[in-house]
């Protein structure tokens, strides 16, 4: 697994082009293309359980 972080004023066309909407946002990318979507700041246990879940 893989997690970066992006400054979305700095890269201006990555958001659009992946649905965007609000900050923070957390996408789970497979093979390249979004499979999920966590909207909003969380509890370190909560970000923990939603990515076991989601793998």
């Amino acid at each position: 697994m893989t997690i970066a972080k992006m400054d979305i004023m700095e890269n201006t066309g990555v958001p659009g082009s992946i649905g965007v909407q609000s900050i923070p946002l957390m996408v789970l990318f497979k093979n390249g293309k979004p499979v999920a979507q966590k909207l909003g700041a969380a509890p370190k246990m909560q970000l923990k359980s939603w990515l076991e879940s989601e793998l």
